[in-house]
Protein backbone atom coordinates (compact mmCIF):
# COMPACT_ATOMS: atom_id res chain seq x y z
CA UNK A 1 0.00 0.00 0.00
CA UNK A 2 3.05 2.71 0.59
CA UNK A 3 4.60 1.40 -2.73
CA UNK A 4 1.56 2.26 -4.95
CA UNK A 5 0.61 5.95 -2.65
CA UNK A 6 4.80 6.73 -3.17
CA UNK A 7 3.99 5.97 -7.31
CA UNK A 8 0.39 7.75 -6.76
CA UNK A 9 2.45 11.32 -5.59
CA UNK A 10 4.70 10.90 -8.25
CA UNK A 11 2.08 9.87 -11.08
CA UNK A 12 -0.02 13.10 -10.02
CA UNK A 13 3.05 15.25 -10.91
CA UNK A 14 2.79 14.36 -14.15
CA UNK A 15 -0.91 13.54 -14.62
CA UNK A 16 -2.75 14.89 -17.40
CA UNK A 17 -6.28 15.30 -17.77
CA UNK A 18 -5.86 12.45 -20.82
CA UNK A 19 -4.21 9.73 -18.29
CA UNK A 20 -6.19 6.98 -16.67
CA UNK A 21 -6.24 7.20 -13.20
CA UNK A 22 -5.81 4.38 -10.33
CA UNK A 23 -8.11 4.25 -7.28
CA UNK A 24 -6.55 3.18 -4.07
CA UNK A 25 -10.04 0.40 -2.47
CA UNK A 26 -8.45 -1.74 -0.32
CA UNK A 27 -5.40 -4.65 0.51
CA UNK A 28 -6.47 -8.01 -0.01
CA UNK A 29 -4.70 -11.20 2.02
CA UNK A 30 -1.21 -11.80 1.09
CA UNK A 31 -0.83 -8.50 -0.16
CA UNK A 32 -2.35 -8.85 -3.25
CA UNK A 33 -3.77 -4.82 -4.36
CA UNK A 34 -7.24 -3.56 -4.88
CA UNK A 35 -7.46 -0.69 -7.04
CA UNK A 36 -10.23 1.03 -9.77
CA UNK A 37 -9.47 2.26 -12.65
CA UNK A 38 -10.91 4.88 -14.58
CA UNK A 39 -10.39 6.32 -18.56
CA UNK A 40 -10.40 9.66 -18.93
CA UNK A 41 -13.88 12.01 -20.10
CA UNK A 42 -15.63 8.82 -18.07
CA UNK A 43 -17.30 9.38 -14.90
CA UNK A 44 -17.81 5.91 -13.68
CA UNK A 45 -14.99 3.42 -13.03
CA UNK A 46 -13.84 1.16 -16.63
CA UNK A 47 -12.56 -2.00 -14.35
CA UNK A 48 -11.77 -3.75 -10.68
CA UNK A 49 -8.21 -5.47 -10.84
CA UNK A 50 -6.00 -7.26 -8.06
CA UNK A 51 -2.43 -6.78 -8.35
CA UNK A 52 -0.38 -9.66 -6.59
CA UNK A 53 3.84 -10.09 -6.17
CA UNK A 54 4.53 -12.93 -7.75
CA UNK A 55 8.21 -14.50 -6.71
CA UNK A 56 10.41 -14.45 -10.14
CA UNK A 57 7.56 -12.83 -11.78
CA UNK A 58 7.25 -9.69 -10.58
CA UNK A 59 3.62 -9.07 -10.66
CA UNK A 60 -0.03 -10.41 -12.02
CA UNK A 61 -3.23 -8.64 -12.57
CA UNK A 62 -6.54 -10.05 -12.38
CA UNK A 63 -10.37 -8.51 -12.82
CA UNK A 64 -12.56 -8.62 -10.34
CA UNK A 65 -16.39 -8.14 -10.49
CA UNK A 66 -16.96 -10.08 -13.99
CA UNK A 67 -14.91 -7.97 -15.93
CA UNK A 68 -16.14 -7.34 -19.94
CA UNK A 69 -13.99 -8.61 -22.19
CA UNK A 70 -12.26 -5.52 -23.38
CA UNK A 71 -11.05 -5.34 -20.14
CA UNK A 72 -9.79 -9.03 -20.53
CA UNK A 73 -7.95 -8.33 -23.38
CA UNK A 74 -6.31 -6.05 -21.48
CA UNK A 75 -5.12 -7.73 -18.58
CA UNK A 76 -3.76 -10.35 -20.95
CA UNK A 77 -1.97 -7.61 -22.86
CA UNK A 78 -0.74 -6.35 -19.73
CA UNK A 79 -0.07 -9.81 -17.44
CA UNK A 80 2.19 -10.59 -21.08
CA UNK A 81 3.99 -7.73 -20.67
CA UNK A 82 4.45 -7.93 -17.09
CA UNK A 83 6.01 -11.83 -17.30
CA UNK A 84 8.80 -10.87 -19.52
CA UNK A 85 10.13 -8.11 -16.98
CA UNK A 86 11.28 -9.97 -13.68
CA UNK A 87 11.90 -8.12 -10.94
CA UNK A 88 9.73 -5.13 -12.05
CA UNK A 89 8.74 -2.84 -9.33
CA UNK A 90 5.29 -1.83 -8.60
CA UNK A 91 5.16 1.99 -10.31
CA UNK A 92 7.02 0.60 -13.40
CA UNK A 93 4.17 -2.36 -13.69
CA UNK A 94 1.30 0.33 -13.08
CA UNK A 95 3.02 2.83 -15.88
CA UNK A 96 3.33 -0.05 -17.98
CA UNK A 97 -0.65 -1.16 -17.46
CA UNK A 98 -1.74 2.65 -17.54
CA UNK A 99 -0.31 2.66 -20.82
CA UNK A 100 -2.08 -0.15 -22.45
CA UNK A 101 -5.90 0.69 -21.78
CA UNK A 102 -7.75 1.00 -24.88
CA UNK A 103 -9.14 4.39 -25.68
CA UNK A 104 -12.84 4.56 -24.56
CA UNK A 105 -14.66 4.47 -27.81
CA UNK A 106 -18.00 6.65 -28.71
CA UNK A 107 -20.66 4.88 -30.49
CA UNK A 108 -22.09 7.76 -33.07
CA UNK A 109 -25.66 7.78 -34.54
CA UNK A 110 -24.60 5.67 -37.65
CA UNK A 111 -23.78 2.95 -35.53
CA UNK A 112 -27.12 2.65 -33.61
CA UNK A 113 -30.30 1.00 -34.64
CA UNK A 114 -28.37 -1.57 -36.32
CA UNK A 115 -30.64 -4.75 -37.51
CA UNK A 116 -28.63 -8.15 -37.09
CA UNK A 117 -28.95 -8.91 -40.79
CA UNK A 118 -25.77 -6.46 -41.27
CA UNK A 119 -23.64 -8.64 -39.76
CA UNK A 120 -22.40 -10.12 -42.56
CA UNK A 121 -21.67 -6.54 -43.83
CA UNK A 122 -19.88 -5.78 -40.61
CA UNK A 123 -17.76 -8.73 -40.52
CA UNK A 124 -16.33 -7.37 -43.79
CA UNK A 125 -15.84 -3.73 -43.17
CA UNK A 126 -13.98 -5.01 -40.01
CA UNK A 127 -11.45 -7.38 -42.20
CA UNK A 128 -11.40 -4.47 -44.39
CA UNK A 129 -10.98 -1.76 -41.92
CA UNK A 130 -7.77 -4.11 -40.51
CA UNK A 131 -5.73 -4.41 -43.30
CA UNK A 132 -6.41 -0.12 -44.43
CA UNK A 133 -5.13 0.12 -40.84
CA UNK A 134 -2.11 -2.31 -41.39
CA UNK A 135 1.24 -0.63 -42.39
CA UNK A 136 1.40 -3.65 -44.95
CA UNK A 137 4.94 -4.57 -47.01
CA UNK A 138 4.99 -3.39 -50.63
CA UNK A 139 4.06 -6.53 -52.32
CA UNK A 140 2.56 -8.29 -49.80
CA UNK A 141 0.05 -11.17 -51.04
CA UNK A 142 -3.69 -10.17 -50.16
CA UNK A 143 -4.49 -13.37 -50.23
CA UNK A 144 -2.28 -14.53 -47.28
CA UNK A 145 -3.45 -11.45 -45.23
CA UNK A 146 -7.14 -12.78 -45.76
CA UNK A 147 -6.43 -16.16 -44.33
CA UNK A 148 -4.13 -14.44 -41.43
CA UNK A 149 -7.10 -12.80 -40.89
CA UNK A 150 -9.32 -15.73 -40.58
CA UNK A 151 -7.31 -17.49 -38.61
CA UNK A 152 -7.09 -15.13 -35.89
CA UNK A 153 -10.98 -14.68 -36.08
CA UNK A 154 -10.48 -18.44 -35.87
CA UNK A 155 -8.50 -18.35 -32.31
CA UNK A 156 -10.43 -15.52 -31.10
CA UNK A 157 -13.59 -17.59 -31.40
CA UNK A 158 -11.79 -20.13 -29.85
CA UNK A 159 -10.72 -18.73 -26.91
CA UNK A 160 -14.42 -17.42 -26.24
CA UNK A 161 -15.85 -20.76 -26.26
CA UNK A 162 -13.53 -21.79 -24.29
CA UNK A 163 -14.58 -18.94 -21.59
CA UNK A 164 -17.48 -20.78 -20.64
CA UNK A 165 -15.18 -23.44 -18.87
CA UNK A 166 -12.94 -21.01 -17.05
CA UNK A 167 -12.14 -17.52 -17.82
CA UNK A 168 -11.89 -14.93 -20.96
CA UNK A 169 -8.63 -14.06 -19.43
CA UNK A 170 -7.09 -17.91 -18.73
CA UNK A 171 -8.61 -18.86 -22.20
CA UNK A 172 -6.62 -16.02 -23.80
CA UNK A 173 -3.67 -16.98 -21.98
CA UNK A 174 -4.16 -20.85 -23.39
CA UNK A 175 -4.43 -19.76 -26.77
CA UNK A 176 -1.75 -17.89 -27.08
CA UNK A 177 0.11 -20.41 -25.29
CA UNK A 178 -0.73 -23.01 -27.59
CA UNK A 179 -0.13 -20.67 -30.91
CA UNK A 180 3.46 -20.48 -29.79
CA UNK A 181 4.06 -24.28 -29.24
CA UNK A 182 2.46 -24.86 -33.03
CA UNK A 183 4.97 -22.42 -34.31
CA UNK A 184 7.57 -24.77 -33.07
CA UNK A 185 9.84 -26.05 -35.57
CA UNK A 186 12.08 -29.22 -35.50
CA UNK A 187 15.70 -28.60 -34.90
CA UNK A 188 16.77 -30.17 -38.38
CA UNK A 189 15.37 -29.40 -42.45
CA UNK A 190 12.74 -32.43 -42.31
CA UNK A 191 13.28 -33.56 -38.63
CA UNK A 192 9.80 -33.96 -36.85
CA UNK A 193 8.91 -31.39 -33.96
CA UNK A 194 9.91 -32.09 -30.70
CA UNK A 195 6.28 -31.33 -29.31
CA UNK A 196 2.80 -32.29 -30.78
CA UNK A 197 -0.55 -30.02 -29.20
CA UNK A 198 -3.84 -31.10 -29.86
CA UNK A 199 -6.81 -30.32 -27.40
CA UNK A 200 -9.19 -32.36 -26.62
CA UNK A 201 -12.51 -31.92 -27.78
CA UNK A 202 -11.87 -28.74 -28.81
CA UNK A 203 -11.05 -27.50 -25.44
CA UNK A 204 -8.16 -25.26 -24.66
CA UNK A 205 -8.62 -26.54 -20.94
CA UNK A 206 -7.41 -29.93 -22.08
CA UNK A 207 -4.76 -31.16 -24.25
CA UNK A 208 -2.95 -34.06 -25.59
CA UNK A 209 1.13 -33.54 -25.78
CA UNK A 210 3.22 -35.83 -27.65
CA UNK A 211 7.22 -35.13 -26.96
CA UNK A 212 8.73 -37.45 -29.84
CA UNK A 213 11.88 -39.41 -29.53
CA UNK A 214 13.46 -36.66 -31.67
CA UNK A 215 13.63 -34.32 -29.25
CA UNK A 216 15.83 -36.57 -26.71
CA UNK A 217 19.77 -36.28 -26.96
CA UNK A 218 21.18 -38.97 -29.18
CA UNK A 219 23.17 -40.77 -26.67
CA UNK A 220 19.97 -41.03 -24.19
CA UNK A 221 18.56 -44.67 -23.51
CA UNK A 222 14.83 -43.14 -23.39
CA UNK A 223 15.70 -42.15 -27.25
CA UNK A 224 16.61 -45.42 -28.02
CA UNK A 225 13.83 -47.30 -26.23
CA UNK A 226 11.23 -44.82 -27.44
CA UNK A 227 11.62 -45.92 -30.95
CA UNK A 228 11.76 -49.10 -29.79
CA UNK A 229 8.41 -48.69 -28.13
CA UNK A 230 7.08 -46.78 -31.63
CA UNK A 231 7.60 -50.24 -33.40
CA UNK A 232 5.86 -52.51 -31.19
CA UNK A 233 3.22 -49.90 -30.20
CA UNK A 234 0.17 -49.78 -32.80
CA UNK A 235 0.24 -45.99 -32.51
CA UNK A 236 3.97 -46.63 -34.47
CA UNK A 237 4.60 -43.34 -32.52
CA UNK A 238 8.02 -43.20 -30.82
CA UNK A 239 6.60 -40.62 -28.43
CA UNK A 240 5.63 -40.15 -24.93
CA UNK A 241 2.28 -38.82 -25.10
CA UNK A 242 0.78 -36.84 -22.15
CA UNK A 243 -2.34 -36.03 -20.40
CA UNK A 244 -2.52 -31.85 -19.78
CA UNK A 245 -5.33 -30.47 -17.67
CA UNK A 246 -5.42 -26.64 -17.09
CA UNK A 247 -7.28 -25.19 -14.40
CA UNK A 248 -9.74 -22.27 -14.54
CA UNK A 249 -7.23 -20.09 -12.64
CA UNK A 250 -4.40 -20.53 -14.77
CA UNK A 251 -2.00 -19.17 -15.21
CA UNK A 252 -2.40 -18.54 -11.36
CA UNK A 253 -2.20 -22.40 -10.56
CA UNK A 254 -0.26 -25.20 -12.27
CA UNK A 255 -1.59 -27.47 -14.82
CA UNK A 256 -1.95 -31.15 -14.12
CA UNK A 257 0.32 -33.22 -16.47
CA UNK A 258 0.58 -37.10 -16.50
CA UNK A 259 1.91 -39.53 -18.94
CA UNK A 260 -0.80 -41.83 -21.34
CA UNK A 261 1.58 -44.13 -22.50
CA UNK A 262 4.28 -45.42 -22.62
CA UNK A 263 5.06 -47.01 -18.98
CA UNK A 264 8.49 -46.49 -17.14
CA UNK A 265 10.08 -48.58 -14.91
CA UNK A 266 9.56 -47.87 -11.40
CA UNK A 267 11.10 -45.03 -9.99
CA UNK A 268 12.79 -43.67 -13.07
CA UNK A 269 12.33 -40.43 -15.11
CA UNK A 270 10.24 -38.78 -11.84
CA UNK A 271 7.27 -40.19 -13.30
CA UNK A 272 4.75 -41.53 -10.19
CA UNK A 273 3.40 -45.47 -10.09
CA UNK A 274 0.27 -43.89 -11.59
CA UNK A 275 1.91 -42.13 -14.38
CA UNK A 276 1.34 -38.37 -13.00
CA UNK A 277 4.96 -36.19 -13.23
CA UNK A 278 6.57 -35.34 -10.14
CA UNK A 279 8.72 -32.11 -9.91
CA UNK A 280 8.72 -28.88 -7.80
CA UNK A 281 7.66 -26.68 -10.97
CA UNK A 282 3.99 -27.95 -10.78
CA UNK A 283 3.23 -27.45 -7.53
CA UNK A 284 0.97 -25.19 -6.02
CA UNK A 285 4.49 -24.02 -3.91
CA UNK A 286 6.55 -24.16 -6.76
CA UNK A 287 4.84 -22.65 -9.37
CA UNK A 288 5.08 -19.19 -11.26
CA UNK A 289 2.68 -18.15 -13.07
CA UNK A 290 5.05 -16.20 -15.75
CA UNK A 291 6.63 -19.98 -16.63
CA UNK A 292 5.80 -20.58 -20.04
CA UNK A 293 4.61 -23.97 -21.38
CA UNK A 294 7.11 -24.66 -23.49
CA UNK A 295 9.51 -24.19 -20.52
CA UNK A 296 7.23 -26.28 -18.77
CA UNK A 297 7.93 -29.09 -21.12
CA UNK A 298 11.56 -28.70 -21.64
CA UNK A 299 11.50 -29.23 -17.79
CA UNK A 300 9.14 -32.27 -18.06
CA UNK A 301 11.88 -33.53 -20.96
CA UNK A 302 15.00 -32.25 -18.72
CA UNK A 303 13.47 -34.40 -15.95
CA UNK A 304 12.88 -37.42 -17.52
CA UNK A 305 16.75 -37.72 -19.13
CA UNK A 306 18.34 -36.78 -15.33
CA UNK A 307 15.82 -39.03 -13.63
CA UNK A 308 16.97 -42.21 -16.03
CA UNK A 309 13.97 -42.63 -17.25
CA UNK A 310 13.33 -46.83 -18.65
CA UNK A 311 10.28 -47.83 -20.06
CA UNK A 312 9.04 -50.63 -19.05
CA UNK A 313 8.67 -53.40 -21.58
CA UNK A 314 6.84 -56.36 -19.73
CA UNK A 315 3.60 -57.57 -20.24
CA UNK A 316 2.13 -55.40 -17.90
CA UNK A 317 3.79 -52.27 -19.41
CA UNK A 318 1.93 -52.40 -22.82
CA UNK A 319 -1.18 -51.53 -20.85
CA UNK A 320 -1.63 -47.60 -20.72
CA UNK A 321 -1.56 -45.55 -17.46
CA UNK A 322 -5.58 -44.61 -16.46
CA UNK A 323 -6.62 -41.77 -14.57
CA UNK A 324 -7.51 -44.08 -11.70
CA UNK A 325 -4.26 -44.66 -11.29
Amino acid sequence: EEDFHRWLATAGERGAASRPTLQFLRMEDEGALVLGVTRPQEAQSWATICITSVEGASFFIEGLEDPPDEVEDWLTAVNSYVSEKARLSLGDALEAALSKIPSATVVGPSRLGRSEEDGDCEEEEEYDDLIADEDLAVGQDRTAQREAYQDEARWNSLATSSAQQGSRQASQVLMREMRNLMSLKGDGEGQQKALEIEMVEDSLYRWTVQMHADGFPENCPLRSELCRFGAQHSSRKAAIVMDVHFPNTYPMEPPFIRVVRPRFLMHTGHITIGGSVCMQLLTPSGWLPSVSLENVFVAIRSEMIEGGGRIDFSPMGKRDYTMAE
